[in-house]
């Protein structure tokens, strides 16, 4: 019927940003691009808002990879617009980053914040949905990112307070997710998901310090007296 239509249309349109990841990471941007535009108009054909919003934003990192930031902007802007009136912060949150960088580039670090400051709440707001705190700790783990670049956005505009409460929110993840380790029930991890989380950790550690040194460097050193 006409649900199993659109189910299949819509694990198309997945099938299609699969390929265009593969392109893409494999230096074919013209591959990418069709790819994902084809995912663009089988999510629209079917009225699967999210998902579109999720391959438009795909469109806009491949054009601020090609250097056409102002470009980019205008297609994360749009994709946010899809998801006007939905709930889906697993998506918002990757947009408003994406956003945020080609705001950056287009010499905008004001807006750029507000982006990043969106981006989080929206991470918070998807991590809230875990009602075990390990289960939290483990979602919020790869997002850290956006902590990071809030602290070093500010830094660079001179603004040491709140790069310096961006840094403490950094820092407050790396430690929830080393208490948490090994509390999350079910089966005992592999080794391959341990080596992994290590990375991770060890991957974040090395990020707040670099956040660290740069708030530090742009705080005001107080003398004697």
């Amino acid at each position: 019927g006409a649900a199993r239509a659109s189910g299949d249309r819509r694990a198309a349109g997945i099938a299609l940003l699969a390929l265009g990841a593969v392109s893409r990471q494999a230096g074919d941007t013209a591959g990418a691009r069709r790819s994902y535009a084809e995912a663009v108009a089988i999510f629209r054909e079917i009225g699967d808002a999210v998902a579109d919003a999720a391959a438009r934003g795909e469109l806009a990192g491949l054009e601020l990879e090609g250097g056409a930031a102002a470009v980019s902007a205008a297609g994360y802007r749009q994709a946010l617009g899809q998801l006007q009136g939905r709930r889906a912060p697993d998506v918002s949150w990757q947009l408003r980053a994406g956003l945020a960088d080609a705001l950056l580039a287009l010499a905008q670090p004001g807006e750029a914040v507000r982006e990043l400051r969106l981006a989080m709440l929206d991470v918070e707001q998807a991590g809230s949905g875990f009602r075990a705190e390990a289960r939290r700790a483990q979602y919020m783990a790869d997002k850290w990112a956006v902590y990071a670049r809030l602290a070093l956005v500010e830094a660079e505009r001179g603004m040491a307070g709140a790069a310096f409460e961006a840094s403490e929110q950094l820092r407050a993840r790396e430690m929830l997710a080393v208490l948490t380790q090994g509390q999350v029930a079910g089966p005992a991890p592999t080794a391959d998901l341990v080596l992994r989380e290590q990375d991770l950790r060890r991957q974040v550690s090395e990020l707040a310090a670099v956040v660290e040194q740069r708030v530090a460097l742009t705080s005001p050193v107080r003398g004697p007296g």
